[in-house]
């Protein structure tokens, strides 16, 4: 990449930043969406894409180019990232998960030890 990518991209994150930092996250997706169409693997710009994308409420969104960046390498920022809009997509009332389990080990544990269950 060239001296002149490398100052339009630098230039364009600021501008992400800037945007993100004032709420404008449509503007913020917009600036780091066209800075990974130059540049597929910018840690950077994936990471303001994926925090453009939670602070317009589309976290799950998010998950795809965190993938990305996890994947290349260990990179801690993401993987907490990735984490939580994970939890926030999955497991959305932690009570639930908790009678589902209990629901799932009764039926296994009948399953197990009858015929059938009543």
């Amino acid at each position: 990449m060239s001296g002149k990518q490398n100052n339009f991209f630098a230039q364009a994150l600021q501008q992400g930043v800037s945007a993100l930092r004032a709420r404008q996250f449509a503007q913020a997706e917009q600036i780091a969406a066209g800075i990974l169409k130059s540049n597929r693997t910018d840690r950077n710009a994936a990471l303001l894409l994926a925090h453009a994308l939670m602070g317009q409420g589309r976290g799950s969104e998010a998950i795809a180019p965190l993938e990305k960046i996890a994947r290349r390498g260990d990179d801690g920022e993401v993987e907490t990232l990735l984490e939580q809009r994970l939890r926030e997509r999955f497991i959305r009332d932690p009570q639930v998960t908790v009678n589902l389990m209990e629901t799932v080990s009764q039926v296994i544990t009948c399953l197990l030890y009858t015929s059938r269950c009543v």
